[in-house]
């Protein structure tokens, strides 16, 4: 039940710079309109880096499956420490680029990266929950840090130091984990596991926009507050124990009890509304989706083993893509019945 070798220092190294990103990147858009950015440009700044890790993950995916996961990540690495820095230096030109490259280069090329390194492993599903508990849990009260220190400067170059340094501790630790590889070409079947796995967070995922829109109606801020930090305790505190047991269960068995759980909290968080229960169904929603999402990944590993970078660029495409007119159905869904976008989903996931 223990991560490998190669997990456990992506995690620790993984730690430090996600606690220093979580502390500013969610107030990334304070930070554009306090340069003087219009609202308007601060909006398509969103809207282009929605767009472009989608666009670019597909061809990225080449990028890592020919010069290997653990270059990849180095690289992503680099990328995202030097363009953190050009946002460090609050010139709007600079920290307009900065987040461009972060998210259009950077983000994808060390996602895909990340991901291929943990899947090779032998316990895929107890590695991947094991990185999620080291490298994501320590984000938890880095937003209140932000808020409390109004978005200190020295925040973001921390971050950007932090990242350089983890990415030349992981070009001298980490090893190249060697699998029997296939030929890297387009797969038909690559395309339609990437249009099913993508059905799964379709139309509502537990840090869906539509969340804070459709909870605001009968919670609070100081509430809504709450449940987002159970969001990030609940999607990484356990994930450990949820590898665990997709790799004792097996992955199949996993996802689906994980997401049965998942749409059964869904629907109970969106009908019975009070400040409780909406908490209470919320965690158990965020635990059973934090499951099936290991067993999910898992799985898809092991359906495109030998091919999986190429095949996670193009779900990572798919995905993306597919979230641009979803998001719109969201709204026109949530404005009309507010119910049913969570309804939607559940259909769609069963």
């Amino acid at each position: 039940m223990k991560p490998s070798r190669n997990v456990l220092i992506l995690s620790i190294t993984s730690a430090i710079p996600t606690f220093l990103a979580a502390s500013w990147i969610v107030y990334f858009p304070l930070i554009l309109s306090r340069l003087g950015i219009p609202i308007v440009i601060i909006g398509l700044v969103y809207g282009v880096t929605s767009l472009l890790p989608s666009i670019l993950s597909y061809p990225l995916a080449f990028v890592v499956k020919s010069l290997g996961a653990k270059r990849g990540i180095v690289m992503g690495g680099i990328i995202r420490g030097i363009s953190t820095l050009l946002i460090y230096t609050f010139s709007p030109p600079l920290v307009v680029t900065g987040f461009l490259i972060d998210m259009g280069m950077g983000y994808p090329l060390s996602n895909i990266s990340r991901q291929s390194l943990i899947m090779k492993e032998e316990m895929r599903g107890t590695n991947l929950g094991w990185f999620m508990t080291i490298a994501g849990t320590s984000a938890f009260l880095a937003p209140i840090l932000g808020a409390e220190s109004d978005i200190n400067r020295l925040l973001i170059l921390l971050t950007g130091v932090a990242t350089l340094l983890a990415s030349i501790i992981r070009a001298v630790l980490l090893k190249e984990v060697e699998v029997k590889e296939r030929v890297v070409k387009f797969d038909v079947n690559s395309l339609l596991l990437s249009l099913i796995f993508s059905s799964f967070s379709l139309f509502v995922t537990t840090d869906s926009y539509i969340i804070p829109l459709f909870s605001s109606k009968y919670l609070t801020l100081d509430e809504l507050g709450v449940m987002f930090s159970l969001r990030i305790l609940g999607e990484n505190s356990l994930a450990f124990l949820f590898g665990h047991i997709v790799d004792r269960v097996g992955n199949v068995k996993a996802l689906t009890i994980g997401l049965i759980g998942s749409v059964t909290f869904m629907l109970l968080f969106s009908i019975l509304r009070s400040s409780l229960l909406s908490l209470v169904f919320f965690t158990l929603w965020v635990l059973f989706s934090s499951m099936s999402g290991i067993a999910s990944q898992a799985l898809f590993y092991d359906l495109n083993k030998g091919r999986f970078e190429i095949a996670y660029g193009l779900l990572l495409l798919v995905s993306g893509l597919l979230s641009l007119p979803s998001s719109y159905l969201d709204a026109l869904m949530l404005s009309f019945y507010p119910v049913l976008p969570f309804i939607t989903q559940a259909i769609v996931s069963i």
